[in-house]
């Protein structure tokens, strides 16, 4: 064998890796989805090979977060999205590449091809913050690009959100309490 080559179904035949043991890379992105050709054939320096066919299936997943420009949160929240593909099992989703959390399905037939994602945003800090999502299709996850977007400010006072300044507040508020008692009851004898 000279060299093998291969055909996608635009009828451009491409040389494939190797002779004896050959690969080919196919970039399934252009293609749609479903039952699709791929031809190979052999040339022994005379005369082409018989055209063998395989029959792949292909499953371009493709999941999108509906985050419109300039997208700003405060408190809880949701972010939508859809999916395309012929098998979808799930969607996670990813804040500031920190732990994936999975979305619900608000499709009506189960498959995904709509999705929510509720969050809050009382531990994001105020400012800039991605987003991230991700489709699963059984074998292996397709990630979306990455989106930005903006945490106002929160829902809540800040004092009793912050960690750790729950305790000197509530001590304080109790101090302000008895100095006030003891002054009053001081005044009345």
């Amino acid at each position: 064998i000279v060299y093998v080559r291969a055909e996608t179904g635009d009828g451009t035949w491409q040389p494939v890796m190797g002779i004896d043991n050959w690969q080919f890379d196919w970039d399934t992105s252009e293609f749609p989805n479903g039952r699709s050709e791929l031809r190979f054939r052999a040339n022994d320096g005379d005369r082409e090979g018989v055209i063998a066919r395989i029959y792949p299936t292909v499953n371009n997943v493709v999941v999108n977060v509906s985050l419109p420009a300039g997208a700003i949160f405060s408190g809880n929240s949701t972010v939508r999205g859809t999916t395309r593909g012929l098998v979808v099992k799930g969607v996670d989703v990813n804040i500031d590449n920190l732990q994936w959390k999975s979305a619900v399905d608000t499709s009506s037939k189960g498959d995904w091809s709509s999705w929510d994602f509720h969050f809050t945003t009382s531990d994001l800090k105020v400012g800039k913050h991605t987003i991230v999502a991700r489709s699963y299709d059984g074998y292996s996850y397709t990630q979306s690009k990455f989106y930005e977007f903006t945490v106002q400010g929160q829902t809540t006072h800040p004092l009793i959100k912050t960690p750790g300044f729950d305790a000197p507040l509530l001590l304080l508020v109790l101090v302000v309490i008895f100095v006030i008692k003891s002054n009053y009851g001081r005044k009345r004898n």
